[in-house]
């Protein structure tokens, strides 16, 4: 009975860490064991002596993050050049109510005069 339940206690080599965990190369993410979170940024950092474990899993962590900042930053990038965008229509609505006032303003001081003859 015992020979025929080892294969089920061994499902894969991995040795866990201080945290009750292990960074799963072939996945590329870390997991806990033993009733451990499963949420992959709940590291505890702690010294322990499966420090390869633990810098694998900073190491991805930190590739991961750098491609959220990536991705927000493309974002901000579209963002700032609709902003951009908006200003210049902005600008251009200025310049012609600009325009606008000064041709009623012309027209004004134009029609008042011709009355006033």
């Amino acid at each position: 009975m015992i020979i025929l339940l080892s294969p089920i206690s061994m499902a894969h080599s991995g040795r866990t860490d201080a945290n009750g965990g292990h960074y799963d190369r072939s996945t590329g993410i870390y997991h806990y064991h033993n009733g451990g979170s499963n949420y992959e940024n709940e590291l505890i950092a702690e010294d322990d002596d499966d420090s390869n474990s633990n810098s694998s899993f900073y190491e991805y962590r930190i590739n991961k993050l750098n491609s959220t900042i990536e991705t927000k930053q493309e974002t901000i990038d579209e963002l700032n050049a609709e902003i951009e965008e908006l200003n210049k229509k902005l600008e251009d609505d200025e310049l012609w109510t600009f325009i606008y006032i000064l041709v009623i303003t012309g027209l004004s001081i134009y029609i008042y005069y011709i009355k006033k003859k």
